[in-house]
């Protein structure tokens, strides 16, 4: 199991504008991304969000990135 010197946990809400340009600030941290544990939690965003989401869950699959879907009764945890 990998350790990791970090773990982010970033909440969104129709956050399409602002979302690319967060985890792009995450992957290029000095620290570098291989240490961190990043955690994108859906609030059952209404905009385009969660095709960004399932974008970088797909291109970072070495469980970096956890997809995480939030909806009224159901929690999903997509490691």
């Amino acid at each position: 199991m990998q350790e990791y010197k970090v773990s982010i946990i970033i909440p969104i809400y129709n956050s399409e504008e602002y979302l690319e340009d967060t985890i792009e600030n995450v992957i290029n941290q000095s620290i570098g991304f291989e240490n961190i544990e990043l955690f994108l939690i859906d609030d059952c965003s209404q905009d385009n969000s969660r095709k960004i989401i399932e974008k970088y869950s797909q291109k970072y699959n070495n469980h970096m990135v956890h997809d995480v879907f939030v909806s009224t009764h159901t929690f999903f945890l997509h490691l």
